[in-house]
């Protein structure tokens, strides 16, 4: 709950700002915003410092290949 908390702050501060947008590489249609990517890496940051052997899969991520699993996936 706190990750989340933090980055709606985030994205509510952002709210009716000037935005980075760019397209997601994989599909080239997709498009993606700074504020999505910042977003995401808060979260997935405060997540793994509370639970290190925890494997964390974002919207945004980039995969070439399948990455390797875990016990717990957020």
């Amino acid at each position: 709950m706190q990750a989340a908390r933090m980055a709606a702050e985030y994205v509510g501060s952002r709210f009716g700002g000037k935005l980075d947008v760019s397209r997601k590489a994989h599909d080239g249609n997709t498009l993606v915003t700074d504020v999505d990517l910042e977003s995401q890496r808060m979260i997935a940051g405060l997540v793994g410092k509370s639970f290190p052997e925890h494997r964390i899969l974002g919207e945004e991520d980039k995969f070439e290949t399948e990455p390797a699993s875990t016990d717990f996936v957020w």
